[in-house]
């Protein structure tokens, strides 16, 4: 898909869960990085690209529509949202993966949380090396995160 400006956005769905990553990832990380939650799960179509000084994406907020294992498949499924933040490639880096979690139901200013994650913590934050963390409060609609990165970058 396309993103900002020439930055594809990698888009991936296997039994009801979504994964998506930012930039130009490799080909590893797009034949085998998948990172989303464990129940069923959606994200919002909306992309947040932050921007460093020079103009340059280096992370992203999305949300994310977590269910409810409890009613999942009843007529009145209830979501989780939360605010998810990851990494954009780089040529330098070829990697893109998330960073961290804010549960945008559970966080008064979950929305200004997300952009403080983005900007203090996605810059220096090394794919497969780092583990994402919740910021703010967690309420058990956030679902349960899951991530699989390839070993290596190329």
């Amino acid at each position: 898909c396309a993103g900002y400006k020439d930055l594809s956005v990698t888009f991936k769905e296997g039994d009801l869960r979504q994964s998506q990553a930012y930039g130009p990832v490799s080909k590893a990380y797009i034949d085998e990085a998948f990172e989303s939650f464990g129940p069923f799960n959606h994200t919002n179509a909306t992309i947040e690209w932050r921007l460093g000084g020079d103009g340059a994406p280096f992370a992203t907020i999305v949300r994310w529509f977590v269910s409810d294992p409890e009613t999942t498949g009843d007529t009145d499924t209830r979501y989780g949202q939360v605010l998810v933040v990851s990494t954009v490639a780089t040529p330098a880096n070829p990697t893109s993966c998330v960073a961290g979690y804010v549960d945008a139901l559970e966080n008064k200013d979950a929305n200004t949380l997300a952009r403080k994650v983005a900007d203090e913590e996605a810059h220096d934050f090394a794919c497969g090396a780092d583990e994402p963390q919740w910021h703010g409060k967690r309420g058990k609609l956030a679902g349960e995160p899951m991530r699989h990165l390839p070993e290596t970058a190329e």
